[in-house]
């Protein structure tokens, strides 16, 4: 599984993941007794990846923070890149971005993160 932003894949990924929420708001009365009564309420939902840096990179460190920086709404679609497969797709902003350097003789890694904007599909 790979994340693809607007169809081209992050470069070197270490990780992916995709986490779909749904928020709940108590609908409990006196009627309900010591029960709760939870209801679905906004649903969110947010991807995150990690990858080892490269300054060569065809789309990595640099290009995420550029496109975060200018604030531009961009496609994610998490999946195998294989025709059929299941594929998760939504629309998002970048919302954090890291470089780390942890040790001696050691990758640099990078993370980023997006919070979705509107629905997405899960889809073939």
């Amino acid at each position: 599984m790979t994340v693809r932003i607007n169809d081209t894949v992050v470069t070197c990924q270490v990780n992916a993941e995709v986490t779909y929420s749904t928020e709940t708001f108590d609908t409990s009365c006196k009627d309900s007794g010591a029960t709760a009564q939870p209801r679905p309420g906004t649903r969110s939902w947010t991807g995150s990846g990690t990858f080892l840096f490269a300054v060569d990179a065809a789309f990595g460190a640099k290009q995420i923070f550029d496109i975060q920086k200018a604030a531009t709404l961009v496609e994610l679609t998490l999946g195998t890149g294989t025709s059929g497969d299941f594929e998760f797709v939504g629309n998002g902003y970048f919302t954090s971005w890291n470089l780390a350097s942890n040790g001696n003789d050691a990758a640099v890694e990078g993370s980023f993160e997006i919070a979705g904007v509107g629905d997405p599909t899960f889809t073939s």
